[in-house]
């Protein structure tokens, strides 16, 4: 299949695309923070009239997201299809979910350490205590960026290697989902799961809390290699993941933990 009939067909799925970040990421989020038995990571409310603020900015969003993903596609700079097995799709996703983490790092880090840059991604740290909607308050230039340089990037590596066009939605579903319930400033990984998963759950959503918070650390989207790498990890994450699961929120944003790193 052509990239321009991809474009096409993406056209005729943006009905799923759009609400996919209004109905299936807010309700399965939610639902599992209720679940979870979650707890609170800072002990502060969110200012006032926040959430209306969030929610007007979801048309935004959504344009950022739709454009940056359409223009890449009627460019045709990629080949990629809709007939593939299913091993081949899981691949598709293994992937764009590697070049999501590269490219959404990278981009954080630069917001944040360059000062001409900082203007894109202002809007979003507005949001110092989080809600389940303030994934969306973002720029229109910041989610653009993110959904061009995610598809372009994809669909370049489709010239190299098999790629398929359903690998490259799931994620982004993904994305959405991890995206709303890592900003709900409760904490729904327990220790169990961290135990299961190791290495791979050891971001959790106390980690994005505490880069609301302080700004200053905790760069990377769902793995931590790279802000190992870069040693952008917050040093006492740990410990105040320990505290939050304990029942002892934090109680100022300044406040921070002894870290044994």
């Amino acid at each position: 299949m052509t990239t321009l009939n991809l474009a096409s067909e993406y056209w005729q799925g943006m009905l799923l695309m759009g609400m996919a970040p209004i109905i299936l990421p807010s309700l399965l989020a939610n639902t599992m923070v209720k679940l979870s038995q979650p707890y609170k990571i800072y002990d502060l409310s969110p200012r006032n009239n926040q959430w209306l603020e969030e929610l007007a900015s979801l048309p935004r969003y959504l344009a950022g997201h739709g454009l940056g993903i359409y223009l890449p596609l009627v460019a045709g700079i990629g080949h990629l299809t809709t007939n593939a097995s299913l091993l081949e799709h899981f691949w598709s996703f293994l992937v764009v979910f590697c070049w999501n983490e590269i490219q959404y790092f990278f981009t954080h880090y630069a917001y944040h350490k360059v000062k001409w840059l900082w203007w894109i991604h202002k809007t979003h740290h507005r949001v110092v205590i989080s809600t389940g909607y303030s994934a969306w308050l973002s720029s229109f230039a910041e989610t653009f960026i993110f959904a061009m340089l995610l598809t372009s990037g994809y669909l370049l590596l489709s010239n190299a290697i098999f790629l398929s066009w359903q690998g490259f939605v799931v994620n982004y579903l993904f994305y959405f989902f991890m995206n709303v319930n890592s900003h709900n400033n409760v904490e729904t990984v327990s220790p169990n799961l961290r135990k299961r998963l190791g290495w791979f759950a050891s971001n959790t959503i106390t980690t994005h809390a505490l880069h609301h918070a302080r700004s200053d650390a905790n760069f990377g989207l769902l793995l931590p290699l790279l802000d190992q790498l870069f040693r952008t990890r917050s040093l006492d994450r740990e410990q105040v993941y320990q505290a939050v699961i304990q029942g002892r929120s934090l109680k100022t944003l300044s406040q921070r933990l002894r870290s044994t790193d």
